[in-house]
């Protein structure tokens, strides 16, 4: 069965309509603005809902997920939408990647219950390394010299953090393996959603994700975790949790999805640049329960000129 609903005229954010909200160049830069700020608060976030006194990682996951998939009902409710064209090929594609993300999402939660939020942050931003790798093993776009120098720059610094991590504990080095793990699932995934997503309207992507996350979650927490709802619940991890899943998981995917399809991937990949200058100011503020070495800041800043390197050594523009 194929929809034959045509997407391209379509460059709404949120809920998409037969006319345009805004132009579409407009709409990119709230959209990738929108993504900067959000995915640079959420490390914290993450850091609050399964710290101490928090919830368990993979209930923290489901509960986020729960959320995100009862707003977007509403909003499905509320207001129709165009679907899109897809065919069960890219169904079932989009469903391994939504499982794979979920597995992400698992190692992020986990890792953030012994590093910082900042920290994370930091480890995110080599997806341009691992997009190089992936854009070019696969064909789907030519990366530049610059890129490929600035990503191994940023994986040395990334080394640096790791022994440092090694040297505090065992459980921080696993946090920053986990969190490495989690890069290069992310940016697989990503080569694939842009490939078998295309005909799908990203409201459609962001739901489909956040029910698979959220029954995937809840699963692993059953079998895993074997622990009930806390009562009554903690406080600042569960406005944490609502602040993920409103604008963590509706919000900033429906803006990725939307950059996704509009964007390249390269181009995408600046976006983790912000996020953890960002992440790095909210820590300075808030963080209490972390305390990194000279090594790693050292490390953290080779990163960020790492990825620099990558990001701006050549001029990338927001184009289709």
């Amino acid at each position: 069965m194929r929809y034959k609903d045509s997407v391209e005229s379509e460059s709404a954010i949120v809920v998409p309509s037969a006319q345009p909200l805004v132009p579409e160049r407009l709409a990119i830069a709230l959209a990738y603005i929108a993504c900067g700020l959000i995915w640079g608060t959420t490390w914290f976030a993450i850091r609050v809902c399964v710290g101490p006194g928090g919830y368990p990682p993979f209930m923290a996951g489901a509960l986020r997920f729960s959320l995100a998939t009862v707003v977007l009902g509403l909003i499905w409710v509320a207001r129709p939408f165009k679907i899109g064209e897809f065919t069960p090929r890219n169904l079932i594609w989009i469903a391994i990647t939504c499982l794979s993300s979920s597995a992400g999402f698992a190692m992020v939660y986990t890792a953030e219950k012994w590093i910082s939020g900042g920290l994370a942050a930091i480890i995110s931003s080599t997806a341009p390394l691992m997009m190089a790798v992936v854009a070019t093993v696969s064909g789907t776009e030519k990366v530049s010299r610059s890129s490929l120098l600035g990503s191994f720059v940023a994986l040395g610094g990334v080394m640096a953090i790791f022994q440092d991590s090694l040297h505090a504990s065992s459980e921080q080095a696993l946090g920053v393996g986990l969190l490495l793990v989690s890069v290069v699932v992310s940016q697989v995934n990503s080569a694939l959603l842009r490939q078998h997503t295309q005909g799908l309207n990203p409201f459609v992507t962001t739901t489909l994700f956040s029910i698979v996350s959220g029954l995937t979650f809840w699963i692993a927490s059953i079998a895993v975790e074997q622990r009930g709802l806390p009562v009554p619940p903690p406080l600042l991890p569960s406005f944490a949790c609502a602040y993920l899943g409103i604008f963590g998981s509706v919000v900033a995917f429906l803006c990725y999805f939307y950059l996704l399809k509009k964007v390249r991937l390269m181009t995408l990949t600046t976006l983790v640049f912000y996020p953890p200058l960002i992440a790095l100011g909210v820590d300075a503020l808030w963080e209490k329960g972390f305390v990194a070495g000279p090594a790693t800041y050292s490390g953290m800043a080779i990163t960020l000129v790492g990825v620099a390197i990558c990001l701006f050594g050549s001029r990338t523009s927001l184009e289709h």
